[in-house]
């Protein structure tokens, strides 16, 4: 067995991950690096491993790049696009 995009939570389980904290701090610095600076956050649940890296990585992006986390700016629980508009 080999988990895809999820860290096992037991012993002896493969898996394959990408980078989702690095590549959101990254889109994050591109998109300022533009001039943006109201920068949001869409996720899914943030009990989810990846909503989690997602997350951390958007804050470092923010820290990086100078820009303060502005609350309302961050909308998680989001299942699918329809919910995301």
């Amino acid at each position: 067995m080999v988990l895809v995009d999820r860290p096992p939570t037991f012993g002896g389980t493969d898996c394959v991950t990408t980078t989702n904290r690095d590549s959101s701090r990254e889109a994050v610095l591109q998109l300022a690096a533009l001039g943006h600076r109201d920068i949001a956050f869409l996720g899914d649940r943030r009990t989810l491993w990846t909503s989690q890296e997602r997350y951390t990585g958007y804050l470092e992006g923010l820290a990086q790049a100078g820009l303060t986390l502005r609350e309302e700016l961050v909308r998680t629980g989001l299942h699918g696009a329809d919910l995301a508009k």
